[in-house]
């Protein structure tokens, strides 16, 4: 799992990874040093990063050790909003797409910028959206499952864009902003379903989307204090917002959570009794950032190395590690 860190100190801007950062990605032969934010994406064993200052993309696999740049888009962004990768190889698949989001404050229009690994340049589509949503900011991460790709948004709605037909539904979130405090939880694929988790009131609690009718699917309630009883979440005298609990990401091949505080990121099998295993403790002045606002990836490997002229993924090492 990718994620991070939050120096606690003064004068430190740059957050620190849950993993370390310079083993996993500096043997890429990147062009620039990427930190933890330049990370955009994380999709099926591929990352997608952004080099802020050249606004140039690059697709990675760290288990190939491989990346691919993406030709600059053509089109003048008004607003930065997020960068998503879409690939699915277990689809049979291995081309995959770049989807950035456009939606300047200034213009009543939403436009979608796609590049395509097949194709090898950028398309822009246009959308009309109800401004009752537009404004919302699009929360990173995202997640991509059967074509579409989700994301969160500041107005307390999931945002399902289908990035064949190139448009946009809204399901609002099964708990509002003031039962959980603020924090809009996490959302993932797990075992072919797609699920979304939140705490509120010292439960956690986790749905399955039903794709048919739209309808969030309670699968577990869950008191998360009591799960945690005797463990050493959050320091006794850090400030208020610094101290929470809550679910940071799914495993997609089993039944399992990952909880997380500023502290200590844990294991729960929902399968063995809600078991947890504590899997990273931070040290030191720093603290985890919660998955609703820092990004935080299940990372699955898979053995693809891109062809020689980067357009996809050599379909011929199509394996699952």
């Amino acid at each position: 799992m990718i994620g991070n860190y939050l120096p606690l100190e003064e004068g430190e801007e740059k957050g620190r990874p849950l993993l370390h950062w310079d083993d996993c990605f500096s043997s890429f032969g990147l062009p620039f040093r990427p930190v933890p934010i330049d990370l955009l994406d994380c999709c099926n064993g591929l990352l997608l990063f952004l080099n802020i200052e050249s606004r140039l993309y690059y697709v990675c696999n760290p288990l190939t050790r491989q990346y691919v740049s993406i030709p600059r888009p053509p089109f003048l962004m008004q607003t930065f909003c997020c960068g998503a990768l879409a690939f699915d190889p277990s689809r049979g698949s291995t081309r995959y797409k770049v989807v950035r989001v456009d939606c300047s404050l200034y213009l009543a229009d939403v436009f979608v910028d796609i590049y395509d690994s097949f194709e090898r340049f950028w398309v822009r589509r246009e959308l009309k959206l109800d401004p009752c949503v537009r404004d919302g900011i699009l929360l990173r991460p995202s997640v991509y499952f059967d074509g579409d790709l989700f994301r969160l948004s500041n107005t307390w709605n999931l945002m399902r864009f289908d990035v064949k037909s190139v448009s946009i539904s809204v399901t609002g979130l099964p708990l509002s902003y003031r039962e959980c405090d603020g924090l809009m939880g996490c959302m993932g694929v797990q075992m072919g379903r797609f699920m979304y988790a939140n705490e509120s009131c010292n439960v956690l609690y986790v749905w399955s989307l039903d794709n048919d009718v739209q309808s969030w699917d309670l699968k577990h309630k869950i008191n998360i204090y009591d799960l945690t009883s005797g463990i050493l979440l959050n320091k006794a005298d850090a400030p208020p917002g610094c101290r929470w609990i809550g679910p940071v990401a799914f495993d997609p091949h089993s039944n399992v959570i990952y909880v997380g505080s500023s502290l200590v990121i844990l294991r729960c099998n929902l399968d063995e009794d809600n078991s947890l295993e504590e899997m990273s403790r931070v040290d030191g002045n720093v603290m985890f950032l919660p998955g609703c606002h820092c990004q935080a990836f299940p990372y699955i490997r898979w053995l693809l190395p891109f062809t020689d002229a980067g357009d996809a993924c050599d379909r011929s090492f199509l394996k699952f590690v």
